[in-house]
C-alpha cells in the first residue's frame, strides 16, 4: 500500500504494548515520549467509527481537520508523515488491536484499491494477534505451575490487576490474603 512501516498496538485496561517496523520505530518512539498517544484523535476516530475494516483517515477526518490537528500539524508531517490506514479489533481477552500502517504525507492517501487487499488480511492479522495474546497467557500459566512445583502459592494477575488463574497452595492461604483495589 505504498507505507513506510506499520505498527501494531495492543491494550488492555491498564497496559500498552507495541511493535513496529524499523523505518518507523525512532518516530514511535518519538511518539510514545512525547506523550502524543494521550491525545491521539486517530486513535479515539478509528475505535469510535468501529468499522469492520482497515479505514483510512481521509476517511475520518477533513483535509481542514488534519490542517489544524497538532498530531499532524506538529508532530507527523514535520516527520514526512501524515498519511495513514488502519484497523480496530476488539478481542475477547479485553485486548485491543490496533493495525496502523504509516504513509509519507508526500505520497498522499492510501488509495482506494488497496483497501479489498487489506480487509482480506484483517481476519488473519486479528488470529495472529490473538494468539500470540493466548501464548503470553499460557507462558504466565506455566511460569505458575512452576513456582507451584517448587512449594510456592501462586497467583497470576492480568495487567489491571485482576487475578486470572490461582494454584491450590494460593487458595489454601483463604483469610491471609487481603484484596484492595487493583
Amino acid at each position: 500500500v505504498g507505507g513506510v512501516g506499520t505498527i501494531l498496538l495492543t491494550s488492555d485496561p491498564r497496559n500498552l504494548r507495541w511493535t513496529c517496523s524499523e523505518p518507523v520505530r525512532q518516530v514511535f518512539l518519538d511518539f510514545l515520549e512525547g506523550r502524543w498517544h494521550e491525545r491521539n484523535p486517530r486513535m479515539e476516530r478509528l475505535i469510535s467509527k468501529r468499522h469492520a475494516g482497515f479505514i483510512r483517515e481521509i476517511d475520518m477526518f477533513t483535509a481542514e481537520e488534519m490542517d489544524i490537528d497538532p498530531t499532524f500539524r506538529d508532530f507527523l508531517r514535520p516527520r514526512g508523515l501524515g498519511w495513514a490506514v488502519g484497523t480496530f479489533v476488539q478481542v475477547p481477552s479485553d485486548d485491543t488491536l490496533v493495525f496502523s500502517i504509516e504513509r509519507r504525507f508526500a505520497d498522499g492517501p492510501v488509495e482506494d484499491k488497496h483497501l479489498p487487499t487489506l480487509n482480506a488480511l484483517r481476519p488473519h492479522l486479528a488470529r495472529a494477534a490473538l494468539m500470540s495474546a493466548r501464548l503470553r497467557f499460557d507462558r504466565a500459566q506455566g511460569m505458575a505451575e512452576s513456582l507451584n512445583r517448587m512449594g510456592l502459592p501462586t497467583a497470576v494477575l492480568h495487567g489491571d490487576g485482576k487475578v486470572v488463574a490461582t494454584d491450590p497452595l494460593f487458595k489454601t492461604l483463604g483469610g491471609q490474603i487481603i484484596s484492595r483495589a487493583f
